[in-house]
Parts: structure tokens; C-alpha cells; sequence
């Protein structure tokens, strides 16, 4: 299988959406070894050139991937992805990538990749891989050089108790958005902490929408000073 099928359709389709949508850069993210999201920006005139042949970047400075000696690799936007999060910079846009060597051959080091590979062979087996995370986290605020966390409510609790209803409403609203499929949200048990719950999905699509869940909680509670 190619590393990356995008048809014409697929960049007819973008191409059009960026333009309707006056989207002038597009945020490519690679998921380095740890998990976690690093990305480049281009300006919207280079997005043809990415959808059908990639960006090169240097992958020595990502962790996990290679050495100055062998750090040309080529970022390949991956279209099912396109996104214009509410989060984002007003005229930013997302996609994530899966990543090649300059050949085109497939990087052995993209945690993306190599889980679209696994689940492509327990298809070809007839089986699938579909998860369903709970995702939790921390509101807190900085006291002093220190943290506390930002409210007094426990399990459940309501406002005012949970002093994080606005923050975490906007954040509801953003994920739902982005295509989420909210399930239940509350307030967890120690002070601070919050639940918010999405449905399952296959494996790739839930790591891709861990990565967005991530960023828009942190986005949006920075904006929130929490």
C-alpha cells in the first residue's frame, strides 16, 4: 500500500475549502517517538505541493527520529485530517503526516505510520482495533513557583463548587467542532480535576483525536489563565 493515497478529489476539496474559508497557513504535524505532536507551518501556497509530494524537514531535531547523518525526511499530509479547529489562530489550519524517507519508503521511527501499517495487516486478517480512551486532566492556577488547583469541587460537583464550567464548556464546544462524539463530562474527584469523555473510534483516529483533545484543553485554558 502507498504511504499516503490522496486523490485529485482530495486536493480539489481542500484547496477549495482553504480558499472559501481565507485559510492562509496550515499547521503539518508529525507525532514524534514520546507521543507527542511536533509541527511546522507553511503559508497556504504550498499546501498542492505537500498533498502530492510532501515537505522535507530535518529529522534529526525531532526525538526519536533520526541522526544528522540521515536526517532528510519528507512530511505527507494526511487529507482524512484536514481540520480548522476553533482553537487555532483565526486562519490557521491542521493536518497530521505520516512520514517517508526521501525514496518514499516508509520512516521506521513514525509512530503514526507504523500504526496505520498494524492495523492495515489485522485487516487483511479480517479483524480491526477500535479504543476508547477517558481521558482526564488538571485545571490549576500558579501560585507564587508553585501550583494550586484552580477550584474546591469534588465528584461530580457542580458550579459554583466547580469553578471551571466556562472554560470547560468552550473546550466541550471546540471538540465537538472538530468532529468529537462527546460522551459524558463531569467534574473527577480531587480538586481540579475534570473528565471529558469521547466516543471510541478506530486505534488511529482515537490517537489522532488524543493529540487534538491535548491541544485544545491546553490552548483553551491558557486563554483562561488556567
Amino acid at each position: 500500500m502507498p504511504l499516503i493515497e490522496t486523490s485529485e478529489d482530495d486536493v480539489k476539496r481542500i484547496l477549495e475549502v482553504v480558499r472559501e474559508r481565507d485559510i492562509k497557513y496550515v499547521r503539518l504535524i508529525v507525532i514524534d517517538i514520546h507521543g507527542s505532536p511536533r509541527a511546522m507551518m507553511i503559508p497556504e501556497y504550498r499546501l498542492e505541493e505537500a498533498l502530492t509530494i510532501g515537505i522535507g524537514f530535518d529529522g534529526s531535531s525531532v526525538p526519536g527520529y533520526t541522526d544528522i547523518e540521515a536526517s532528510d525526511l519528507v512530511a505527507h499530509p494526511d487529507p482524512s485530517t484536514f481540520l480548522i479547529p476553533l482553537w487555532e489562530t483565526p486562519g490557521v489550519a491542521l493536518m497530521f503526516c505520516y512520514v517517508s524517507k526521501p525514496d518514499g519508503t516508509p520512516f521506521e521511527g513514525d509512530p503514526r505510520g507504523l500504526l496505520r501499517r498494524t492495523m492495515d495487516e489485522l485487516e487483511k486478517r479480517g479483524m480491526g482495533f477500535n479504543l476508547g480512551p477517558e481521558v482526564e486532566f488538571f485545571y490549576v492556577k500558579r501560585e507564587g513557583s508553585g501550583i494550586r488547583p484552580a477550584g474546591s469541587g469534588g465528584y461530580f460537583d457542580l458550579p459554583p463548587l466547580d469553578r471551571s464550567e466556562e472554560v470547560k464548556m468552550e473546550t466541550m464546544i471546540c471538540l465537538e467542532a472538530a468532529g468529537f462524539q462527546l460522551d459524558k463530562v463531569h467534574h473527577e474527584g480531587a480538586e481540579g480535576q475534570h473528565e471529558i469523555n469521547f466516543r471510541f473510534a478506530d486505534a488511529l483516529k482515537t490517537a489522532d483525536n488524543i493529540v487534538l483533545y491535548k491541544l485544545a484543553v491546553k490552548t483553551i485554558a491558557e486563554k483562561y489563565g488556567v
